[in-house]
């Protein structure tokens, strides 16, 4: 039978000791970085986020902004076609009077007396 020396076997159970320790610990140095990268990955998307919320709020805001402008300009438009419709019925309504069947002539005098003044404030 081999006989190993006391010697030989503490140092080779050293030396075998000493490679799986630094074999550990590495590969827990990685298992760390590899959590530190994730951390710094997720706090930059937190980040990232944080950014676009508030960008979607602004962007909300501008929206609600643009969309009350629209339905109010919607609302003047309705209002100014009305009142064109209604001065159009008045010009005939007035080119009705002036060309009246008796064949009688309306004067101007009597056409503007008819005529009654419009506000010209905004809608």
């Amino acid at each position: 039978m081999l006989q190993f020396d006391h010697g030989v076997i503490g140092s080779v159970g050293v030396v075998v000791g000493s490679l799986i320790t630094k074999i550990l610990a590495n590969r827990q140095r990685n298992i760390d970085l590899k959590h530190f990268e994730a951390n710094q990955i997720r706090k930059e998307l937190r980040i990232d986020l944080s950014n676009l919320q508030e960008k979607m709020e602004r962007i909300s805001l501008d929206l609600d902004q643009w969309r009350e402008k629209y339905y109010r300009l919607a609302d003047e438009n309705v209002q100014m076609r009305s009142r064109c419709l209604r001065l159009e019925l008045e010009l005939e309504d007035l080119r009705g009077r002036l060309l009246n069947p008796s064949n009688q002539e309306v004067s101007p005098l009597q056409v503007n007396s008819d005529i009654q003044p419009q506000s010209h404030h905004a809608i």
